[in-house]
C-alpha cells in the first residue's frame, strides 16, 4: 500500500504489491495529464531532488547574455534557432530566450563555447611533466593542461571538471568567427 500525506510517503507491503499500486498510481495519473507530461513530471521529479548515493554534485550553470536568467544545464534543454540561442526548462513548455547575436554563425560559437565549458575539464600536473603524446591526448579529449612547479612539494596530478562553474552567453562583440 502506498499512503502520503503531503510530504511523507508510506510503503507497505511486498516489492510485487507496492509496484501493482505505483502502476495503479501511474494509469490515474496519465489519464488526468496525459503520457507526455507525465513523463516530464516524473523526470523533474527524479532529477531534482540530490540523490543521496551521489554525494554533493555540483551543476555547471548557464547564465543568459543580459544576466537575468540562470539554469542549471542538467535541467533543460539548449538549442540555436538562427541567431537566437533558447533553452526549456524539464517539465516545461515555455521556450526562454537565452542569446542573440548578429548572425548564425555567432549564434553556433556561442553553443559551441557552452559545450566546451560543459565538457572540458582541467588537468593539473604539479611537479610532473606530461610528455607531447599526454597534450595531445588531453587536447583530444578537450582538457586543458597546466603545468606548475612547485619546490619541496610532492608530484601530484589533479583533474578538475569545469562543471563546477558557470557558462554566461557572451555579448555579441565578445563572439570573433
Amino acid at each position: 500500500m502506498i499512503s502520503s500525506n503531503h510530504k511523507n510517503v508510506k510503503i507497505k507491503g511486498n516489492e510485487v504489491e507496492v509496484a501493482e499500486d505505483f502502476a495503479s498510481i501511474v494509469f490515474v495519473l496519465r489519464g488526468c495529464f496525459g503520457t507526455e507530461r507525465l513523463a516530464k513530471l516524473f523526470t523533474m521529479a527524479l532529477f531534482s531532488e540530490s540523490s543521496s548515493d551521489e554525494g554533493e554534485k555540483k551543476i555547471m550553470r548557464i547564465i543568459s547574455q543580459n544576466g537575468a536568467i540562470d539554469m542549471p544545464y542538467d535541467m533543460c534543454c539548449v538549442w540555436r534557432q538562427e541567431e537566437v540561442i533558447y533553452c526549456r526548462a524539464i517539465g516545461s513548455d515555455d521556450n526562454v530566450t537565452m542569446a542573440t547575436y548578429s548572425s548564425e554563425d555567432k549564434a553556433e560559437k556561442a553553443v559551441e563555447m557552452l559545450r566546451f565549458a560543459y565538457t572540458g575539464s582541467i588537468a593539473m600536473f604539479q611537479n610532473v611533466e606530461p610528455t607531447e603524446e599526454v597534450n595531445e591526448v588531453f587536447k583530444k579529449c578537450n582538457t586543458q593542461v597546466i603545468y606548475v612547479s612547485i619546490d619541496n612539494q610532492p608530484s601530484e596530478i589533479k583533474f578538475e571538471n569545469h562543471q563546477n562553474f558557470y557558462y554566461q552567453f557572451p555579448q555579441d562583440d565578445e563572439i570573433e568567427v
